[in-house]
């Protein structure tokens, strides 16, 4: 006869089914020893988005460019003189933003996660 130990409570954490390392992003995969990707054992579970949040902010703006002149002077005596130019300005400008994305996301048995996100772009989400 089992025990109640044995039974897994709906609170814990159980995978609902085995991810492979290949699945796991690269960033995660490459960073992980040879005794790691065989120990250790991922999962995934099935989640609902409770709420999600976007924000886009602009941080600023970024400007490059340059100034061609070209011209011509005179002296007029010993105090005086006369110049004359002409030029072309090349500016470039381009605004910098930041989106803020907060995801709640609930599972079956209740079990909560919050995730926050910075990404150096602007989103714009559409539903």
């Amino acid at each position: 006869m089992a025990s109640n130990l044995d039974q897994p409570r709906a609170t814990e954490l159980r995978p609902a089914r085995r991810v492979s390392i290949a699945e796991l992003p690269p960033e995660l995969s490459h960073s992980l020893s040879a005794s790691q990707r065989d120990g250790l054992a991922y999962a995934s579970r099935k989640m609902k988005v409770t709420s999600a949040r976007v924000q886009s902010f602009q941080t600023g703006s970024r400007s490059k460019g340059n100034i061609n002149l070209i011209g011509a002077d005179r002296a007029l005596g010993q105090y005086w003189g006369a110049f004359a130019a002409t030029g072309t300005i090349n500016q470039h400008t381009a605004n910098e933003f930041r989106t803020d994305i907060q995801i709640k996301l609930e599972d079956p048995s209740g079990e909560r996660v919050f995730m926050n996100y910075s990404l150096p772009f602007a989103i714009t989400l559409a539903g």
